[in-house]
């Protein structure tokens, strides 16, 4: 059962785009749960993000205490793809979104990671929405020792099986 959209927020303008790289900044996605609709010209990426607002303390100690937050899944759909190619050069599978850059002159979108891969796509115009939804992903746990993250794991992330990718990079 899909959950409900919280908020939906459209790009067509580089102003607007910046907007949505603020948005998934730091959140989590998987490169096998990259789609290429090639017959729609869609590219679709799942993430999972944080609700940080939620968090639960799940151990407190004198010196370190452990959270959970509750993870929500998210899409970014990307409209008017011509081709679309993963650069996996991390070889990880889980990555950490950190932005969107459009070259209008090049037509090229390129969604970077902080751990240096990328999507790049070749689209014929600037059409990016991102769906936060309301659908349970799981949970991450974060262990501060005096303040300071010690740790930080994703448990029991469930999120868009695989099905219909993208090309990858060898």
């Amino acid at each position: 059962m899909a959950g409900r959209i919280m908020r939906i927020i459209h790009a067509s303008t580089s102003e607007e785009l910046e907007r949505i790289s603020g948005e998934i900044h730091d959140e989590l996605f998987n490169v096998d749960w990259v789609k290429h609709d090639v017959e729609n010209r869609v590219v679709e990426v799942p993430f999972v993000y944080e609700l940080g607002t939620r968090r639960k303390l799940a151990r407190k100690g004198i010196i370190r205490r452990q959270w959970r937050i509750p993870l929500r899944k998210g899409i970014l759909r990307f409209r008017d793809v011509g081709s679309a190619c993963i650069h996996d050069r991390s070889k990880i599978g889980f990555y950490t979104l950190d932005r969107l850059n459009y070259e209008a002159e090049r037509s090229q979108l390129v969604l970077t990671t902080c751990e240096d891969s990328c999507i790049t796509m070749e689209v014929s115009s600037l059409d990016v929405e991102l769906q936060l939804l309301d659908e349970d992903a799981g949970e991450r746990e974060v262990s501060y020792i005096l303040g300071v993250i010690e740790s930080g794991s994703h448990r029991a992330i469930r999120l868009c099986g695989p099905g219909g990718s993208a090309s990858s990079d060898e």
